[in-house]
């Protein structure tokens, strides 16, 4: 079964996140989220806001003794989220509905 989770958007919907047709959302996504569809409830509706494709992580180096000894990285998951925009997706599906129907247009 599918499951239904409310988390927050944690950045601008109009504005695209690092210059990139991304959104970031506050949310836990781990391995195997990707492409899993995002929905914002707008005036009663639900509308697809996008597409989970990565998830935020800080990395850091811990020092270790002795001085001989290499360092350990760590890695910190964040609870943020990237999810490419609708528009994005939509654009991908068009052009792979219209790539579809050029390649059987060319069998005929």
């Amino acid at each position: 079964m599918p499951l239904i989770r409310k988390r927050s958007i944690a950045s601008m919907p109009n504005v695209d996140f690092n210059g990139r047709g991304q959104i970031v959302i506050d949310a836990q996504i781990f391995n195997g989220s990707s492409g899993s569809p995002v929905f914002v409830d707008w005036d009663g509706e639900y509308k697809l806001l996008g597409v989970v494709s990565q998830t935020i992580i800080r990395h850091s180096q811990l020092q270790t003794l002795p001085v001989n000894m290499p360092s350990v990285g760590v890695e910190q998951i964040l609870g943020l989220g990237i999810v490419i925009k609708q528009r994005h997706v939509q654009e991908l599906i068009d052009h792979a509905v219209k790539e579809h129907i050029r390649r059987k247009l060319q069998e005929v």
